[in-house]
């Protein structure tokens, strides 16, 4: 019942234009002040995968005697976020983004392994447009030889989390997974600080402007 009533709203809220698209909310919406809820009401904010995503692919393949191999694989994340202002005054939004990564060999273990943030001013009835990228995570796949077990090190890309903010104040909120598990596993990593400070995450390049700590 809950369910049905929640895309009864959705779709009413979508067709007055109240309510900005928010596919793959994050957990309960926030309590905004009046201001907060103007904003929002006045917000149109999509995310989506763009650009090439790497996904395992090889970077060097060495083969050695006896069956034995080495792979070094790359993954990436390249997302898209767009934001249109119907309201009739510029508005100031701060874009938070965060990467996730997971084990190569498998495993539920979650770490962020790149975050970031962007500020950017949108003026009444116009888009703005910004697309990030993750740092670069490398793993390896190797085997010594036929008679040895295949060994997997290290992270891959997995998901991302994305927030929008007005003010300090939280207005929309996107994971790449529907549902709330996933979302919240996210939350509760940046609440714990478990990120890509720990060293068994092994990035490389750079990184964007960093949010500013809660």
């Amino acid at each position: 019942m809950k369910k049905s009533t929640g895309w009864i709203l959705g779709g009413i809220g979508l067709l007055t234009g109240l309510v900005p698209l928010t596919l793959n909310a994050v957990g309960t919406t926030p309590a905004l002040s009046e201001a907060g809820a103007m904003v929002k009401s006045h917000s149109r904010i999509t995310v989506s995968a763009t650009g090439k995503d790497l996904h395992k692919e090889e970077l060097k393949r060495r083969a050695y005697w006896g069956g034995g191999y080495r792979k070094n694989l790359l993954t990436q994340k390249s997302i898209e976020i767009k934001i249109r202002n119907t309201g009739t005054d510029a508005v100031t939004y701060k874009v938070e983004y965060y990467f996730v990564a997971k084990p190569f060999a498998g495993g539920n273990e979650l770490k962020i392994f790149d975050r970031g943030s962007k500020t950017v001013t949108c003026d009444p009835s116009h888009n703005v447009s910004l697309e990030v990228k993750s740092k670069e995570l490398t793993a390896v796949d190797r085997r010594a030889s036929n008679a040895s077990p295949r060994e997997r090190i290290g992270y891959e890309s997995d998901g991302y989390l994305v927030l929008v903010k007005v003010n300090g104040e939280e207005i929309f909120s996107y994971c790449s997974r529907p549902g709330e598990k996933y979302s919240q596993t996210v939350r509760d990593l940046l609440a714990n600080k478990k990120d890509d400070q720990d060293s068994r995450v092994k990035v490389t390049g750079g990184a964007d402007e960093k949010p500013d700590e809660p």
